[in-house]
């Protein structure tokens, strides 16, 4: 059987991890204000809780692959986190803990994707026309 090419298994990931960010952000918080009673207040807050931890991870998580200096690791450390905290974020009653762990699914979910665009750039060096060929 002939093995997919790098390029298109990258191009696989990358589709994979657009459709589930996607499908889980649009629908999370329209669950959440409907199952927890969420108020729109809440949910503005849980929104920018969202982005600032998205903006704390986009350092943490670039700071582990420089030191890791491996994107496969770190991709699947938070791929690990990202799993068990979105299950959690179906359980949790309590907004003060929904809220938290709204935080920390934007702390792993937005550097999810820059692991992936920084991954295939270093397997690919000098070579950006691939990059804009997997993203088309």
């Amino acid at each position: 059987m002939k093995r997919i090419p790098l390029h298109i298994r990258f191009m696989l990931l990358k589709m994979l991890q657009y459709a589930v960010t996607t499908s889980f952000s649009s629908f999370i918080l329209a669950y959440l204000k409907s199952a927890r009673s969420l108020t729109d207040s809440h949910a503005s807050l849980m929104l920018m809780l969202n982005t600032l931890g998205a903006f704390a991870g986009q350092f943490v998580i670039g700071r582990a692959c420089d030191r890791l200096r491996t994107h496969k690791k770190v991709f699947y450390m938070v791929f690990a986190m990202l799993v068990p905290v979105a299950l959690i974020l179906y359980n949790v009653q309590n907004v003060t803990l929904i809220s938290v762990f709204y935080m920390l699914f934007g702390f792993a979910q937005i550097p999810f994707s820059v692991i992936i665009d920084t991954w295939f750039l270093d397997t690919y060096p000098g070579d950006t026309g691939t990059y804009g060929k997997m993203l088309a």
